[in-house]
């Protein structure tokens, strides 16, 4: 009676176990894969004109990024206290390092000969600037738009003394239709064009 009530018992286990791993299976085949997406250098805005002989040295010193930001799933807000964190479209790389490699290449960009690097850099760099860039808000909001609130700050490489800063919300023109991704990146590759055109016209100014 025993060894009849263990063997129904380990058949009872050993088809649980089956009917789970065939579901997972085809749970995993019926699965999309991650589509992945990176920030560009948009570069669309008006180079701007030295007013320095020598091009200023600046060293993008930190990105500060929010922890729900700070993932590897694109977040997008659905309400005012609701996000979406997308699993089947991911950053193809650590998002916060994308932010400073984009901004390093605008502002070379618009600043015509300037060096321009990101810390940690590979080799040491004689930086006339530091630059903090601190975002709060860098996602498409529940209307629809790209926003990206930010405060940046300029340094003297030297007195480590602040220079000059900035609170910037740079937003879409338009709604972007929900889960049309490749818009949604395409607009914050925009606003971090924006927001480089801001701070090198900044620069500009200071270095004379």
């Amino acid at each position: 009676m025993n060894n009849q009530f263990c063997l129904r018992t380990v058949r009872i286990i050993s088809i649980l176990i089956l009917s789970a791993l065939l579901l997972s299976g085809c749970l995993g085949n019926n699965s999309r894969p991650a589509s992945y997406y990176l920030l560009t250098a948009d570069k669309s805005l008006e180079i701007i004109a030295a007013r320095s002989e020598k091009p200023p040295a600046i060293l993008i010193r930190a990105v500060h990024i929010p922890d729900y930001l700070d993932r590897k799933q694109i977040v997008t807000r659905q309400s005012a206290h609701g996000l979406m964190v997308s699993d089947q479209h991911r950053w193809g790389g650590r998002f916060r390092k994308n932010i400073g490699r984009v901004l390093s290449t605008n502002l070379s960009h618009y600043l015509t000969g300037a060096s321009v690097a990101v810390s940690p850099h590979s080799q040491p760099i004689n930086a006339d600037y530091l630059l903090e860039i601190s975002i709060q808000v860098f996602e498409q909001l529940e209307n629809g738009l790209v926003m990206l609130t930010v405060d940046w700050y300029l340094i003297d490489a030297e007195s480590l003394e602040s220079v000059s800063f900035g609170k910037e919300n740079i937003s879409s023109e338009t709604a972007i239709p929900e889960n049309n991704y490749h818009a949604i990146v395409a607009s914050m590759s925009r606003a971090l064009d924006m927001l480089a055109h801001k701070i090198a016209y900044v620069v500009s100014q200071q270095n004379r």
